[in-house]
């Protein structure tokens, strides 16, 4: 699954919110250990990424889908 894939609001998550917290907890690792990370697997699920910037932005998708799964919403503001 890449994390970039859109879903609209009326589809169920894919993942669980604990699956979602153990790949979250995989990234801030990564991140504390500097980025630029090849791969991790994560209860069978693999990851590929290349820079920090990559492990941010699949970050706040894995938090968005963590909270999905908790059945949490939130409005996303741009200015």
């Amino acid at each position: 699954m890449c994390y970039a894939a859109a879903m609209s609001g009326s589809e169920s998550p894919s993942i669980s919110a604990g699956d979602a917290q153990a790949i979250l907890d995989a990234i801030d690792t990564a991140i504390k250990e500097g980025g630029d990370v090849s791969s991790y697997t994560v209860n069978g699920r693999s990851v590929n990424m290349r820079s920090l910037d990559e492990l941010i932005r699949a970050r706040r998708y894995y938090e968005t889908m963590k909270a999905r799964a908790n059945n949490l919403r939130y409005t996303k503001v741009r200015f």
